[in-house]
């Protein structure tokens, strides 16, 4: 299984929370309130194929792109999309997913060369290959950066917006 963490915090952000933390103990609904809004916006980036700063993803290989059914990017089938989550825990939010192939998809990077070989079959073949092979040696896919997760700029806004709001209803 693979793991990403994206911390972040600015300093102000974390000035608020830990005045929400001295004055209210408990900030968990507010921490509620954020994994909520995150999960909205990183809805959002696979609706609007963008970074946490709207910045476009880089579009599909041209033959790939030929092949989709879907001419959504990083959308194939809705899992990856519909896998993601986060959770709580007293003062911070953890939002991402369990999805092995997400942090070459978040990151950018190239899978390892490795050999194809029929799983149900005793050979391969395509249209173009002219005849049948036992295996075929993958060089490797290379996947440009198309992050997902993350916080952008207006969601700094929004999470500093939803403590303060916190602290107005909750406060003492």
């Amino acid at each position: 299984m693979s793991t990403i963490e994206i911390q972040f915090a600015t300093t102000e952000i974390l000035q608020m929370l830990n005045t929400a933390i001295a004055a209210l103990g408990n900030v968990e609904p507010a921490m509620q309130d954020i994994g909520r809004y995150m999960l909205r916006q990183t809805a959002m980036r696979f609706e609007r194929e963008q970074d946490p700063d709207g910045k476009r993803w880089a579009n599909l290989h041209p033959q790939r792109w030929a092949q989709k059914d879907n001419k959504k990017i990083l959308t194939e089938n809705g899992e990856l999309r519909g896998s993601i989550n986060y959770r709580t825990t007293g003062s911070s939010v953890t939002i991402g997913t369990i999805k092995p192939y997400a942090a070459i998809l978040q990151l950018g990077g190239q899978t390892r060369a490795h050999l194809i070989r029929p799983k149900t079959k005793k050979a391969l073949a395509w249209p173009g290959c002219g005849h049948p092979v036992k295996e075929v040696k993958h060089p490797g896919s290379k996947f440009p950066p198309r992050p997902f997760l993350g916080v952008g700029g207006q969601d700094e806004q929004e999470i500093m917006l939803i403590i303060s709001n916190f602290m107005t209803v909750f406060g003492k």
